[in-house]
């Protein structure tokens, strides 16, 4: 691939999603074979180009770690299994990418005001490695299932005869392989796919006619993501648990780190929230009639303000910053966006967080 270069990686990502897009035609419409997807899927997964690391750095692997999950994506419309070989290296290579910067605290000093990036790094990390389990690996069922019983034989094995350094080394193998994937994650696809697929008919209206694209297919988008978020507002877990819950999290997260190489972990119950705004966050730079749909995310930011738990730090740093994004776009087109008790009601909840309180967001998540 040669040396990392951000312009690249955009021409790249717009190559992907041009080949979505004939894909959703079906596939025999397909721009890209999957052997070429594969190829360029594993070389950036397997050789992530980062050489030093500093506050752009981390702006490059958030591109990249977007580079990458549209590859996965486009990789899943075959349906095709992977050698099992293949599959744990890509998964190692993805758990790997986490610890460019984890791993150095001099480096995490110097990036600790960047609190949206590395969120957006770690939930990205994290959709990856979901997207990877959600294909298929060539070792069956049985298959996987005689592989344990027979590493975890030999490890008791070992462990009476004394060699416990390899009854340790044949049982974390055996347990590596019982990944699975967060209920949390189908739906974010789901929205995702959504998203997409409007940027897709608006594209292909543009360059079929000159009557320009259908702006309710966006406004349509918009109040699917707004609903999904509201239906996971509903079912959330009772604010009185949400502490206890995510301890357990944490505790649970922590082990399958260790014996499973499964990487990051998911340390907060909001991921779902968080990738929603994500999506919101960059259709703001699609949509072209934005008042409707602005209208409609100013109210999702308000829903996670009022409804979330007070310790849900990531996902109202992140609500936060959509909100901005969206003032910003206001403020420069000179029309308001979002309806005016909205506003005004984020606006005294902003104002009620002074800046002691994101310090110390900033602090404990470099923890």
């Amino acid at each position: 691939m040669g040396d990392w270069n951000h312009h690249n990686a955009l021409e790249l990502m717009a190559i992907f999603d041009l080949a979505r897009i004939f894909r959703l035609s079906g596939p025999q419409n397909a721009l890209l074979a999957k052997e070429t997807i594969l190829r360029v899927l594993y070389k950036l997964a397997t050789t992530p180009p980062f050489y030093d690391y500093d506050e752009t750095s981390l702006l490059e692997l958030e591109c990249y770690l977007r580079l990458l999950s549209s590859a996965l994506r486009l990789y899943k419309y075959d349906n095709t299994t992977l050698r099992s070989d293949i599959h744990t290296k890509i998964y190692t290579a993805i758990t790997a990418i986490n610890g460019i910067f984890s791993d150095d605290q001099s480096v995490n000093r110097r990036i600790a005001n960047m609190y949206i990036e590395r969120q957006n790094v770690a939930f990205l990390v994290k959709h990856s490695q979901y997207l990877l389990v959600s294909i298929k690996s060539a070792e069956t069922i049985v298959d996987a299932a005689f592989r344990k019983a027979v590493l975890l034989a030999e490890s008791a094995a070992n462990a009476k005869g004394g060699q416990m350094n390899d009854a340790k080394a044949q049982a974390i193998e055996a347990l590596a392989r019982q990944r699975s994937r967060s209920k949390w994650h189908d739906e974010y696809i789901r929205m995702e796919d959504v998203c997409f697929e409007t940027y897709a008919r608006e594209l292909g209206t543009l360059l079929a006619t000159t009557t320009g694209p259908d702006d309710e297919r966006w406004q349509k988008a918009a109040v699917n993501l707004r609903e999904s978020l509201e239906e996971q507002l509903e079912s959330d877990q009772p604010r009185r648990t949400y502490s206890v819950i995510n301890v357990g999290r944490r505790m649970l997260g922590r082990t399958t780190q260790l014996v499973q190489s499964a990487g990051p972990y998911e340390e907060h119950m909001e991921y779902l929230n968080y990738g929603i705004l994500d999506l919101m966050f960059k259709m703001t730079f699609r949509v072209e009639r934005k008042t409707e749909c602005f209208n409609i995310f100013v109210r999702a930011v308000k829903l996670i303000f009022e409804r979330t738990h007070k310790s849900a730090h990531e996902v109202h740093r992140k609500a936060s910053d959509l909100y901005q994004r969206i003032q910003a776009l206001s403020e420069a087109d000179a029309v308001p966006y979002g309806l005016p008790e909205d506003v005004e009601w984020i606006d005294n909840w902003l104002s009620s967080h002074d800046n002691e309180e994101i310090e110390r967001i900033r602090d404990t998540s470099m923890m």
